[in-house]
């Protein structure tokens, strides 16, 4: 069976989700074709590998030309992933043909739900959920993702669904002093992450000379953002060795968040996680024992928690560790392909 990706070049969850599970099937041997404008960047741990074919093409610009060329291949036996609901919209007909004709598996994921709306959303949306009743497969990354889009679409209960949540690599721990505390965001600047709580965060502590602020990640705030506060260093996308070597403590701003990988790889780097956000994030995060999680979202209540993370943190840090081996990746994916009935060599 050969495994098509298609991958809307965002970069965040999503992307971390994909990359883990084609990597996965790589190590199994499974025949893998990637659809993505820019997978480099979307994808930095992919490297060159037999069973692997790239194409760098924007899988909703170029929609035409990856039909045709999905149609040069003639494979006979395919499965189709892709985890934004929009992209079973822009090829829904073409799936619709395509699976009369050939053995045919429609699969994908939904980690969150939505939470920016306009007239054309709200007209994506009702489209998906009657579409999605073609899906061989859904997979909800946490409880609270299903519960979103069950309680809006109750019929998307038809589909064959489980919620299987993400794993997390082992990491090299990180040691620090904590002579001068550095304290990130991490993800893109969005309004549904909240990134300008993080900026109020950031000037309650303009006076506080060992605490430094990072913000890493990008999205259409940054320019808006950077005009706002002094005491923090914007360093875009970069790479997870370095976010996590310079940072000591990671504070999750967004009201909701399902099951972030954020939380998950903050933990296995020994760094515990501070937030207010509603979600299965609540699974991850055990108040004085990995970080702290609260209700409400003031800048004080933030700062207050800070505090105790500093004063704390030895035991703290070493518990983010110990929690987050608890979210193997090996077993996630194993899950995964488990529950689409790929079988693979590697074991849980």
């Amino acid at each position: 069976m050969t495994i098509i990706y298609f991958s809307d070049s965002y970069k965040g969850g999503a992307s971390t989700f994909l990359e883990q599970n084609i990597l996965f099937n790589l190590r199994n041997k499974k025949k893998v074709i990637l659809f993505d404008q820019n997978p480099k960047q979307t994808f930095p741990n992919l490297r060159k590998n037999k069973y692997l074919k790239v194409f760098k093409l924007n899988i909703f610009k170029d929609n035409k030309k990856i039909k045709k060329l999905i149609k040069k291949l003639n494979l006979s036996n395919q499965l189709f992933f892709f985890t934004n609901f929009a992209i079973l919209i822009y090829y829904f007909l073409f799936f619709l043909k395509y699976k009369v004709k050939k053995k045919t598996i429609l699969s994908m994921a939904l980690h969150s739900g939505v939470f920016q709306y306009n007239f054309k959303t709200v007209i994506g949306l009702g489209l998906f959920s009657i579409f999605s009743l073609r899906l061989d497969y859904l997979i909800f990354g946490s409880n609270s993702s299903k519960k979103w889009w069950l309680s809006l679409f109750p019929w998307m209960k038809l589909i064959t669904h489980k919620v299987i949540f993400n794993g997390v690599q082992k990491q090299k721990i990180k040691r620090n002093n904590l002579k001068t505390v550095q304290i990130s965001f991490i993800g893109r600047l969005e309004k549904e992450n909240d990134p300008q709580l993080f900026i109020k965060i950031c000037e309650l502590n303009k006076k506080n000379k060992n605490i430094n602020f990072n913000i890493f990640g990008d999205g259409s705030l940054k320019k808006q953002l950077s005009k706002k506060s002094s005491n923090l260093k914007f360093w875009g996308w970069s790479k997870k060795s370095k976010i996590y070597s310079k940072t000591d403590i990671t504070i999750i701003t967004s009201p909701i968040n399902n099951f972030p990988y954020t939380a998950l790889e903050s933990n296995s780097y020994g760094i515990p996680v501070i937030s207010a956000a509603r979600g299965d994030i609540r699974k991850i995060i055990t108040n004085n024992y990995n970080g702290y999680i609260f209700n409400s979202r003031i800048p004080l209540i933030f700062n207050h928690y800070i505090n105790k993370t500093i004063k704390n943190y030895s035991s703290l840090s070493k518990n983010s560790i110990i929690n987050s081996r608890k979210f193997s990746i090996n077993k996630s994916c194993y899950t995964l392909w488990r529950f689409l009935k790929i079988e693979n060599s590697n074991t849980r």
